[in-house]
């Protein structure tokens, strides 16, 4: 025996196909033709920009600013000379240094001047901290 619903809205509609259509609604993924892969079927790197391993396949960027806000996963927010917002993601393998030396992630403060080059989905290679940070 099928299992029906009984409201005004869905009388007599089979039950699984109620559920079928939420489910669709709720997910929404193959209504919208979202997928987990990007063009040419190869994994999409803006999935999770902090997994995306900076490459040579990738547009290297060089962006100067002052950084804004920091974020205790790696993130980092830089204010351009142009008031342009730019999202960094620091991972263990960039190279940062603080006024010529090495330095780590916690020696960034707000209002220092950066000089970062980054790839791929805003993944810095390399951060220049303070004075070095002109160069």
């Amino acid at each position: 025996m099928k299992k029906t619903i009984e409201t005004p809205l869905f009388k007599g509609v089979n039950l699984a196909l109620v559920l079928l259509v939420v489910n669709f609604a709720v997910c929404g993924c193959a209504l919208r033709g979202y997928s987990d892969t990007g063009a040419g079927g190869q994994p999409s790197v803006a999935q999770d920009p902090k997994a995306a391993p900076p490459t040579e396949k990738y547009k290297t960027t060089v962006l100067s600013g002052a950084v804004s806000l920091i974020e205790a996963d790696g993130t980092l927010v830089i204010i351009d000379a142009s008031r342009k917002t730019t999202l960094l993601y620091v991972k263990k393998e960039t190279a940062l240094t603080k006024d010529g030396k090495p330095a780590k992630f916690s020696d960034i403060k707000i209002g220092d001047l950066v000089n970062a080059k980054y790839a791929g989905a805003n993944v810095a290679i390399e951060i220049r901290i303070g004075g070095d940070a002109a160069k």
